[in-house]
């Protein structure tokens, strides 16, 4: 611990110093960047023993914006490396390259055309590499917080857009909108598994809709695998995966900056999972939602109450109820420790988080927050104490405190505890700590 607050104070003392600054290098050609260092104390393995994991993380992103050169023609170009200071393994599994190994951190994040004012004005059609953020991102998000964030998917998307709604439809190579393999170690030219047809299409279709000056968002959306999965019982192949998401997301302000403030979101799934002895039926649903009262006077505040449950599994293949919300942004979710982002894990019996919020002001460039979680789950599991049949898994407190240097410039410092419920982890210190600090710099 000694050692993860000396390097904060160290990183702290640096950013004073830092500078950014905007570049337009013609009328209608844009530079954009962003660099972000991050600094993570980790202690999340539920064991005093092994005390906490130091490390940082660089995040770079640089973009080129031509604008209208093509009349009513958009062009972007965003460049990333994610790398781990010190460490040059690129994909992170564990085994580095070498001083002189390959490193293949550097790629295209986002490219696209975008032509403007096809058939009406308003109308659009973009190809290329993009985001398809969603909502307030609990069914599609950026996932910006992630070191090789933000989520982008190839693909092509038309649309509308007015003054007060929109709608846009679209179909993506799905599977995280990574079509690519994790190449091996040793040999970037050989892919992983062999059990796995990468040339089988992975696509996510869909359309979605705003109202109200995004008041009201619809989605739906196919998220079809087409690997085919041998079904031993009847002898024939099914595809890996049919499943329809339906969702709608609801944001009201009493007043921009005071007053009631709620959001809600409700989302259904159907269809087919196939496994090796049969195809089984999705039925699945998540609800989500927040109030909040917003305060101006004296000082800048807000308290709110929210919850985010899911349907539970009991692990019958033939029946698949867990709610799948693998596209979401996963770190805005179900706590800062991001100990519940596997849909298929614990999380999958069911997941449910009570929330209470608060947020201050007390200076012009400082922002606070602090969320207590409580969470359980509507199926139950085994004690790890005495196997009797519970729900509760504990209580995590994520605080946060956003400070803004400059324009362009801002730190963040994140500290939050995980205190377990005994029945779901049961080990000497289980009080688990994640402390982070970043520095972000845009322009």
């Amino acid at each position: 611990m000694k050692q993860c607050l000396l390097l904060i104070i160290t990183l702290l003392f640096f950013i004073q110093s830092a500078a950014c600054g905007r570049i337009q290098i013609s009328e209608n050609i844009y530079f954009d960047a962003s660099f972000r260092p991050r600094l993570e104390c980790d202690n999340r393995d539920f064991s005093s023993k092994t005390g906490n994991d130091v490390y940082t993380s660089m995040r770079t992103r640089i973009g080129l914006r031509i604008e209208d050169i093509i009349e009513n023609t958009g062009l972007y170009l965003m460049i990333g490396d994610s790398r781990m200071l010190g460490y040059s393994n690129p994909y992170l599994t564990g085994i580095p390259s070498g001083p002189n190994g390959y490193d293949n951190n550097l790629g295209v994040n986002k490219v696209y055309i975008e032509v403007k004012g096809v058939i009406k004005q308003g109308a659009y059609l973009k190809i290329g590499r993009m985001s398809n953020d969603q909502g307030r991102s609990y069914i599609f998000g950026p996932g910006n917080w992630n070191l090789f964030g933000p989520r982008t998917y190839d693909g092509i998307k038309i649309g509308y857009i007015h003054n007060i709604y929109s709608c846009n439809l679209w179909s993506f190579f799905g599977s995280n909108g990574d079509r690519h393999w994790y190449p091996k170690a040793n040999n970037p030219s050989k892919y992983p598994d062999t059990g796995i047809d990468y040339k089988r299409d992975h696509t996510l279709t869909g359309m979605d809709l705003s109202l109200w000056k995004k008041t009201v968002n619809l989605l739906l959306f196919l998220d079809l695998d087409q690997n085919p999965v041998a079904d031993t019982i009847n002898n024939i192949d099914n595809i890996a995966l049919k499943r329809t998401t339906t969702a709608i997301n609801i944001r009201w302000r009493q007043n921009p900056n005071s007053g009631h403030w709620v959001d809600f979101d409700a989302a259904s799934q159907v269809g087919n999972m196939a496994y090796g002895a049969g195809n089984g039926e999705i039925s699945a649903y998540m609800l989500a939602g927040d109030w909040s009262m917003h305060f101006e006077k004296p000082v800048k505040s807000w308290i709110g109450f929210g919850f985010h449950v899911l349907s539970g599994w009991g692990g019958d293949q033939d029946k698949v109820t867990y709610f799948d919300d693998n596209y979401s942004s996963k770190h805005k979710t179900f706590g800062n420790m991001d100990y519940f982002k596997n849909p298929t894990e614990i999380k999958s019996q069911g997941l449910q988080d009570l929330i209470i919020r608060a947020g201050l002001t007390p200076l012009k460039d400082l922002e606070c927050q602090i969320d207590l979680h409580k969470f359980r789950v509507e199926k139950s599991f085994s004690s790890v104490k005495n196997g009797k049949s519970v729900n509760n898994l504990g209580y995590e407190i994520d605080t946060q405190f956003k400070y803004t240097i400059r324009n362009g410039l801002i730190t963040e410092l994140g500290m939050d505890i995980f205190a377990p419920d005994e029945n779901w982890e049961n080990k000497p210190g289980d009080i688990s700590t994640f402390i982070y600090l970043s520095l972000t710099a845009s322009i």
